[in-house]
């Protein structure tokens, strides 16, 4: 998440004021060794993805309860947040 979202800040004032959704996984099992501060970790993911996002004046975060590869787990969320964006913009900005 760190890598793009700092990739992403970089190129920040060359991207256009779209619909922009980042899609946090939460997962629901801790699938992070028992020793990492896992809270932090979250804590940290949600308030650098929510600071992208801010950026844009239709940006959205959206914390989803799956694993952080969630186009097998949750591909019917990802689709209809993918169908909710393309209404915004409609066939002609397309």
């Amino acid at each position: 998440v760190f890598a793009t979202i700092d990739e992403a800040g970089a190129a920040i004032d060359r991207l256009p004021d779209v619909p922009v959704t980042f899609m946090l996984a939460v997962p629901p099992v801790v699938e992070e060794p028992p020793t990492w501060p896992v809270d932090d970790i979250r804590a940290l993911d949600a308030k650098r993805a929510g600071e992208f996002v801010a950026r844009f004046t239709e940006g959205r975060l959206v914390t989803i309860a799956s694993p952080h590869y969630m186009e097998p787990a949750v591909p019917n969320e990802i689709v209809a947040e993918i169908e909710r964006v393309l209404g915004m913009v409609g066939p002609s900005s397309l």
